[in-house]
């Protein structure tokens, strides 16, 4: 289920010589750092090695806006850190006046090569991001992962977040250019807008220190691990986020749409090499069938077309030697609780068994049906599904192998005991592995198996005798299974989204692999 992006990526480069750049003499580097709050002056640079303790160099901006730090011979991933030093300021977007920062502020940036680089609130949420997933020592795909998502979420139109703003409070800097430079410092103004009333003097500092708190749990809700945070600038930060970038826009002259994306979730994704020859072995789901086992989940649907969020929790023990649609499989009951956006006070109760099996050719596993048991304003709804012969998922596959899959799944529905539906469906798809990717999602960082799904021809038969019919041919899904454990971490569907916030298994949180 998808959060839609509107990913409009301008493709200009921030060239290092229009602004005196990164340079090397001699074999000595230097790295070109341009912070911006708006224009920051009386800060310290240090510049450390991927470690980020070895320091390399260090330099004071004054009033230049931006400084070169020599770091020797060195190459590779760096961290910048940004400290604010006595009568430091910074141009505030939103009060359009500069103002004083308290001294011992810190800002960071992460970069995967040693040569130009901004320091920014979303540097800053890119580091704490790096932190919370244990990314240190830094390697350039992390850094391009971490970097990449942040832009994604706050500004799906800048090419990179360690391109160079345009410096408002900068002499000589009035209305922002629709580029590259002029796209960032539209959003970093917009930060600082959502702030504006901010009773501390300075609306950039409130809303990036709220969003440094908020982030910690790889989302944007105003919630840190379901604790509230308090004094948040922000009610709904995607709502209050565009408005305010609309509002940046007017009072900065700035020609361009302002449209962004919807923000939700810190969803990374580093796909495997081209030339990878990965198999889906590892990514098997076979690791819920023993006997005794107990493991609880909490997945997030998120429905585009209408915004609203369904968080769903289970509670599931396993049985073994459980006789279902005539074969012997493993039986998960679940106790589950559905909890919309859309009535956030409700809450909604199932219970769901399913039915699986072991595959004996492969690592697959062979899915026999499941039994749903719903009581709600009176009515007790029961649904059996039932698959002829079992649906078989299988994971000995190679990068970019796929199977067909063909089965009669049976439908069978009643309320308060009296039959309401009656149905045979013919299901196909086809399954295709196309490598290991890399994820960060609220639940952690995992590597995964992708696998797309595309729906074959259908056809139901109801219990009337009429019959329903549809072409297939259309993508159904793309899921994400981890590395190991062998979880359902990501799932798109259309322009839905489903997530792992969180899981545990036989006792023990599962937060990577």
């Amino acid at each position: 289920m998808v959060y839609r992006k509107l990913l409009v990526v301008f493709t200009l480069c921030w060239m290092l010589t229009a602004c005196g750049g990164g340079s090397s003499h001699g074999g000595k580097q230097s790295v070109l750092v341009t912070p911006s709050l708006g224009k920051m002056t009386q800060v310290r640079i240090d510049i450390y090695k991927a470690d980020g303790e070895a320091h390399l160099g260090s330099a004071t901006i004054s009033g230049e806006g931006h400084i070169a730090v020599s770091i020797g011979r060195y190459q590779g991933p760096v961290l910048a850190k940004l400290t604010a030093l006595e009568n430091a300021t910074y141009f505030d977007e939103a009060l359009g006046a500069f103002v004083q920062l308290e001294e011992g502020t810190t800002l960071h940036a992460i970069a995967g090569d040693a040569s130009a680089l901004a320091i920014t609130p979303l540097t800053e949420l890119a580091y704490h991001l790096a932190l919370i997933h244990d990314l240190f020592p830094l390697n350039e795909s992390a850094v391009g992962m971490v970097n990449n998502t942040i832009r994604m979420v706050f500004a799906p139109y800048v090419n990179s977040i360690l391109s160079a703003p345009t410096l408002l409070g900068d002499a000589g800097v009035g209305n922002l250019a629709e580029d590259e430079h002029g796209n960032y410092a539209l959003t970093l103004a917009a930060l600082a807008l959502i702030a504006e009333g901010d009773e501390s003097g300075r609306p950039a500092v409130a809303t990036l220190t709220a969003l440094t708190q908020d982030i910690v749990d790889g989302r944007i809700d105003g919630r840190a691990h379901d604790e509230e945070i308090a004094n948040i600038p922000y009610s709904s930060f995607s709502a209050d986020f565009n408005a305010a970038l609309d509002e940046a826009a007017s009072r900065y002259g700035y020609p361009g749409v302002t449209s962004t994306s919807s923000l939700n979730d810190m969803v990374l994704v580093l796909s495997e090499p081209e030339s990878g020859n990965s198999t889906a072995e590892a990514c098997e789901q076979t690791w819920q069938l023993a006997d005794g086992l107990s493991y609880q989940l909490v997945y997030e649907l998120t429905e585009f077309a209408t915004g609203n969020k369904t968080r769903t929790s289970s509670d599931t023990s396993v049985a073994a030697n459980v006789m279902f649609n005539g074969q012997q499989s493993y039986e998960a009951n679940s106790t589950i609780e559905l909890v919309s956006s859309l009535a956030p006070e409700q809450v909604y109760e199932l219970n769901n068994l399913s039915y699986r099996s072991a595959a004996t050719t492969d690592n697959g596993l062979l899915i026999h049906g499941f039994i749903e048991s719903r009581a709600q304003d009176g009515f007790a709804l029961n649904t059996i599904v039932k698959n002829t012969p079992s649906e078989h998922r299988r994971s000995d596959l190679r990068r970019w192998e796929d199977y067909n899959e063909s089965f009669e799944q049976s439908w069978e529905q009643s309320v308060n005991g009296v039959p309401v539906m009656n149905s045979v469906t013919t299901v196909e798809y086809e399954m295709l592995y196309e490598g290991r990717e890399t994820l960060i999602v609220p639940a952690g960082r995992f590597e995964a198996c992708k696998f797309s799904v595309t729906s074959g021809p259908r056809r139901e038969v109801l219990a009337s005798g009429a019959v329903v019919e549809s072409s297939g041919d259309e993508m159904l899904s793309e899921i994400w299974i981890s590395v190991g454990s062998g979880l359902l971490l990501r799932r798109l569907v259309n322009q839905d989204e489903e997530l792992l916030l969180a899981a545990t298994i036989a006792g023990q949180v599962v937060s990577g692999n």
